[in-house]
């Protein structure tokens, strides 16, 4: 079962991605990279690259336009980590058979997310990844909560609530 988390970062992605390409042409969960070492040569490169799914990193969406590859990676809530995925992202498509044929484009590294700050922007711009900012009605209430999470008063409330827990048994 997807954690909520999850479920919302792909809702946010595919939300994007709809609205950036309304006629389509993106791949969501786009596998990156090649296919394991040896599979090719003893199965074909089709085989090969089903059986190495597991062990390909996955970037959120992939779009293909002239001149250029898009990469396009959605975070909601730990937003730094994003810019490193990419960057490692990013060095994968030369070695990706899937595209192959785009491998002379420049890659365009994106960062969608619902928010930011001074220290993401900063890693972002420094990596060359341009940071996103969707933020749909739906969301919002969730990146309240987030910024809630660290106050004082919720993290006293938290700790009450997890002694009474633990008094009482319960998990």
């Amino acid at each position: 079962m997807a954690h909520k988390n999850e479920q919302r970062q792909t809702r946010l992605i595919a939300e994007w991605m709809m609205q950036r390409y309304p006629r389509g042409g993106y791949t969501l969960n786009a596998r990156l990279g090649p296919a394991l070492d040896g599979l090719v040569e003893s199965i074909g490169l089709d085989r090969a690259l089903r059986e190495s799914a597991p062990w390909r990193p996955r970037v959120d969406a992939l779009a293909v336009e002239p001149g250029l590859v898009v990469l396009v990676e959605a975070e909601i809530r730990q937003v730094r980590n994003a810019v490193g995925n990419l960057l490692v992202y990013r060095n994968l498509v030369a070695t990706t058979p899937e595209l192959r044929e785009h491998r002379h484009k420049a890659v365009e590294m994106v960062l969608l997310s619902p928010w930011t700050n001074s220290t993401i922007d900063a890693m972002a711009r420094g990596s060359g990844v341009r940071v996103e900012i969707y933020n749909p009605p739906w969301i919002a209430e969730y990146v309240a909560e987030l910024q809630v999470y660290w106050t004082k008063e919720y993290q006293e409330r938290r700790a009450q609530k997890l002694a009474l827990r633990a008094l009482l048994g319960v998990e």
